[in-house]
């Protein structure tokens, strides 16, 4: 205290040098994201250092908040920072919204040569975001995001964008909202792009990993939709990386139950997933719910997939969602889906995408390069 106290009363101005410190930090706008910014660092390396068997159920607390609550939460931790700033540019249609995501997209907004230059990149991905379509954002992934697209250029020469969707959230818009803004950000690079569906991927984690089979499912039976049916036909990409995806939105108690320590996800968040994205589940009986979400639309475990694109289907042998995720590849492969597995064992849900959700950093780099390594390959048989 002593110490304090001299350095308080020596240098000259020190009171006053403090207090400005901390006007700059609370008062202003720069200030506020200066303390925001190192206390998401902060949070981040904190996680990070405990062990990953104490980790994991932490995430799952986190994640069982009430909405508004989770929200400001995945907010606060995957907001861009610092020169990820740099690599983010928002884009704004009639139908849907996003962001672009590649080194230069900010400073390309500004000369409004973002979607021009989008046609010379090698790959495009579409990105559709976990969060059980009530929570997360287009950019939550920041992270993850800049790896692949840094990994795509080191380790196979590939000048890969990103483009994410900020489709609606639940409960203030409910299904089918979401796969239509998902479904308009494809045909938006398709149709009014001219981008080669050949250099598109679409992948998505989670609930995002549904509107991934929602849209392939939508472009497999297109014929069939009366709103698909009168535009031009919309041919499919070169893949599609579902990754953790939610495929039946019925609850698996046993899974639940089986998982409850060793994944992020719980039984609190699967029910409050429900019923937001579809309110009328919670006046339904036991039979008239189980019939309802047997819809494709909803659960794509229930659809057809012939004439698909190549799929990369990614899992944890342990999470919650892995009994219903084999039975979805089983029947890929029955409807001939050209499908590769990546299933690492003793991860929880989405371990690719959250760096936190994985044991280690070096693990969720190696699996980024498997998928690198896997869009690849697809992209070099177009």
């Amino acid at each position: 205290m002593g110490f304090l106290e001299n350095i308080w009363g020596f240098i000259p101005g020190f009171q006053s040098l403090i207090a400005a410190f901390l006007l700059v930090c609370m008062c202003t706008t720069n200030g506020k994201i200066l303390v925001r910014n190192h206390a998401a660092s902060g949070f981040r390396w904190l996680a990070g250092v405990i062990p990953y068997s104490i980790r994991v159920p932490l995430i799952q607390c986190f994640l069982s908040l009430d909405i508004p609550y989770v929200r400001a939460f995945m907010i606060f931790i995957g907001t861009p920072q610092g020169e990820q700033v740099k690599w983010v540019t928002p884009i704004k249609k009639d139908t849907w919204e996003g962001r672009w995501i590649f080194p230069s997209a900010k400073q390309m907004s500004k000369t409004g040569s973002v979607e021009t230059s989008a046609f010379d990149a090698d790959l495009i991905i579409l990105y559709m975001h976990g969060g059980g379509f009530y929570f997360g954002t287009s950019v939550g992934y920041i992270k993850t995001f800049i790896e692949f697209i840094n990994q795509f250029k080191a380790n196979r020469g590939i000048n890969a964008r990103i483009l994410s969707v900020e489709y609606s959230l639940s409960p203030e818009v409910q299904w089918p909202k979401q796969k239509e803004e998902c479904l308009a950000a494809y045909i938006y690079l398709v149709h009014d792009l001219g981008i080669s569906p050949s250099k598109i991927i679409i992948i998505g984690d989670s609930a995002g990993g549904n509107l991934v089979l929602q849209t392939t499912w939508s472009l497999c039976n297109q014929r069939t939709i009366p709103a698909l049916a009168a535009l031009p036909p919309i041919p499919m990409p070169a893949g599609v990386v579902p990754m953790s995806p939610w495929v039946d939105v019925e609850l698996d108690e046993p899974a639940l139950e089986a998982a409850k320590y060793t994944d992020i996800l719980s039984k609190k968040i699967f029910y409050l997933a429900a019923t937001s994205y579809l309110p009328q589940l919670k006046k339904m009986t036991p039979s008239e719910y189980s019939a309802y979400i047997k819809n494709p639309e909803i659960s794509p475990i229930y659809g057809d997939y012939y004439g698909s694109c190549p799929m990369l289907l990614v899992y944890a042998d342990k999470e919650m969602l892995a009994g219903s995720i084999i039975k979805f590849s089983e029947k890929m492969r029955s409807q001939g889906v050209p499908l590769t597995p990546l299933i690492r064992p003793s991860v929880a849900h989405i371990h690719i995408m959250e760096s936190l959700c994985a044991p280690s950093e070096d693990i969720w780099r190696e699996d980024i390069g498997v998928v690198v390594d896997w869009c690849s390959t697809v992209l070099k048989r177009k």
